[in-house]
């Protein structure tokens, strides 16, 4: 089977999607998406202050 391809855009969208749905503790979250937890909420903030376009470096 393939590896299936990512870019860092739909990483980040899919992290979003997980940590809305709030099935994991958001420190495991991280952990399992490979990144800190500060880098967690950054994303998380950047996303709840300007949408979609917050995740975008």
């Amino acid at each position: 089977m393939p590896w299936k391809e990512t870019n860092a855009m739909e990483q980040k969208e899919q992290f979003i999607h997980e940590m809305l749905k709030q099935d994991k503790p958001f420190k495991h979250l991280c952990a399992e998406f490979g990144i800190s937890e500060k880098t967690g909420h950054k994303w998380k903030n950047r996303f709840f202050e300007q949408g979609k376009s917050g995740l975008i470096e």
